[in-house]
């Protein structure tokens, strides 16, 4: 890669990361960024590696959101599946719920981005 060209996306994933480097660390200095890594779930040398270079770090409660996320998705397809399975028996609470469900993703997906 030459020095004047940009290191964008593409660029990072081209490039091996084969330059190592030690640095010493207090105690507490590495446990708090090991508390800020764990906090953004992902590992330590992605964070030290993304704060240093200003990239944008993923929230702390990302985890917590996609969790919801994910259990909102599956509550939704269950909910489908009911209401396939009964012929629609239920069709106004199901169609109740799932836009509630629907309203809530909307708005945990709108805060990741």
């Amino acid at each position: 890669m030459q020095a004047d060209q940009p290191l964008d996306e593409s660029n990072r994933r081209r490039e091996p990361r084969d330059m190592p480097m030690s640095i010493r660390w207090k105690s507490r200095e590495l446990d708090l960024l090991r508390e800020r890594a764990d906090a953004c779930s992902i590992p330590l040398a992605d964070f030290i590696r993304r704060d240093a270079l200003g990239r944008a770090l993923p929230s702390s409660d990302s985890r917590v959101t996609m969790t919801m996320v994910n259990e909102l998705r599956r509550l939704g397809g269950l909910l489908k599946h009911i209401h396939t399975q009964s012929d629609g028996m239920y069709s106004d609470q199901t169609m109740e719920v799932l836009r509630t469900i629907n309203t809530y993703l909307r708005h945990l997906t709108k805060e990741q981005e």
